[in-house]
């Protein structure tokens, strides 16, 4: 239970408050006492103008007498007086009276033109400079390391060249989270340097990695952006696939599609969402592979199957780049009136759906994810009738139209059958046996480096 309270402005009502806080503390103090079988916790924090307000108010002698005998010891400890001309005693204070004395001037300056001031102003420069003994003690010995023929300004450089850092941060903690704050939006940058602070290397038996690659529908305008800016690894992966597009006769930049606003993004187009898919889940599998997770198995899904190949080692990205723009450019050439969409049923019970709903002439099942999970394609205006169905009557079931324009893995894509054969003749695949087992979603075994053709 919280309980916020502003700081009133009138002072009447800001003894209520104050007075109000009094008896909560009292009330919840008799708790601890009185209710013995709970576990019974309480606080009551100020804000920082509030708390210095009243320490400043009340403790001024004892915060004179304390900084009074912190630079009287400092002097005494670090000061040469034996030989005062060349020691740093005069040094160190002249420092100290020359921060103070700035501060009544600014104070003086500003009462002079009737600037309002709040309490926290007075030690407001104590707080900013961090003014302590131990800051002076590592300022002031480094000084007397510096060599005697450098000239003043050349000493006072160097010692804030090396430990300026010290100084002005307390732990690597600070630091950390003054960055995050900084800069949220580079979280990744952040993690990236943790990475390379710290890195270590572990194997077990336990359990293995299998790099699953999906198909098209899961794309959005920004995807991969992040690791574009932050990950080399990843961005070359990406511009890779970028330059082989560009060789192919791609008249469009994937790097500039990927890193387009919301508004001027064409990912929703089918030549560029493919090839873009495409370059994305290559680049991920590199990045991951770049930090030794290497996987024992690679699965892809419809379009992700060219990725896997890639990555199994079965075709190279070249040609695995030539499919991807082959395949693409050939489906533009199918009518844009189609669709599809993931179902959370079986293949059994989505097939009566379709014939209850009278649209199993216009809808087919594509593929059949698993036992509870299908995905079905056909013309666009029944799929939006189907969503329509399932959002009113089916509430309890899962299903998604997916970003596509077009009903891949049916007889719609019938007409590019030969045309796309064609292709994959002239790109003259050479599929070499696997480095890392590809398990296909076609035939549900490994497959083999002869099984991966244009027929497959």
């Amino acid at each position: 239970m919280v309980y916020q309270i502003h700081d009133p402005s009138d002072e009447d009502t800001r003894e209520k408050v104050l007075n109000w806080e009094k008896k909560f503390i009292d009330k919840m103090a008799s708790l601890v006492d009185t209710l013995p079988c709970f576990e019974v916790r309480y606080s009551s924090e100020r804000n920082l103008h509030d708390a210095v307000d009243e320490s400043s108010g009340s403790d001024v002698k004892l915060v004179s007498i304390t900084y009074t005998l912190m630079i009287s010891f400092a002097c005494i400890m670090l000061g040469k007086f034996l030989n005062p001309l060349t020691g740093h005693s005069l040094f160190a204070d002249a420092g100290v009276f020359a921060v103070a004395l700035g501060i009544l001037a600014g104070l003086g300056l500003g009462m002079w033109f009737r600037v309002p001031f709040i309490g926290i102003v007075g030690v407001l420069p104590f707080l900013v400079l961090g003014i302590g003994l131990d800051g002076m003690f590592i300022l002031v010995d480094e000084l007397d390391r510096q060599p005697c023929d450098l000239s003043k300004t050349e000493k006072i450089k160097a010692v804030m060249r090396h430990t300026g850092a010290t100084v002005t941060m307390t732990t690597m903690t600070d630091l950390v989270a003054f960055a995050f704050y900084w800069r949220q939006d580079k979280t990744v940058d952040w993690f990236r340097l943790v990475n390379k602070v710290s890195y270590a290397e572990a194997s077990s038996n336990d359990g293995k990695f299998v790099f699953m690659f999906g198909g098209q529908g899961s794309q959005w305008y920004a995807m991969g952006r992040q690791l574009i800016e932050c990950e080399a690894t990843f961005r070359d992966a990406v511009s890779a696939v970028n330059n082989l597009l560009k060789n192919l006769g791609a008249t469009w930049n994937l790097m500039d599609e990927l890193m387009a606003t919301e508004g001027e993004s064409r990912i929703s187009e089918n030549y560029i969402a493919q090839p873009a898919t495409f370059a994305i889940q290559y680049a991920t599998a590199k990045l991951l592979m770049s930090w030794k997770i290497h996987p024992s198995a690679v699965i892809g899904h419809s379009l992700g199957e060219f990725a896997a190949a890639c990555i199994s080692g079965i075709i190279t990205v070249k040609e695995a780049v030539q499919l991807v723009l082959a395949q693409s450019t050939l489906q533009d050439k199918c009518a844009e009136d189609g669709g599809m969409a993931a179902l959370g049923m079986s293949e059994e019970k989505a097939r009566a759906l379709l014939e209850s709903l009278q649209l199993s002439h216009k809808l087919d099942i594509a593929a059949v994810n698993d036992a509870d999970s299908v995905t079905v394609a056909g013309e666009s205006q029944s799929i939006e009738i189907l969503g329509q169905h399932l959002a009113v009557y089916a509430r309890d079931i899962f299903w998604r139209i997916l970003g596509t324009k077009r009903a891949f893995h049916t007889i719609y894509m019938e007409p590019i059958k030969e045309p796309f054969f064609t292709a994959v003749k002239r790109i003259n695949l050479k599929p070499q046996l696997s480095k890392i087992p590809m398990y296909s979603t076609v035939k549900g075994e490994v497959l083999s480096d002869q099984q991966f053709n244009g027929g497959y």
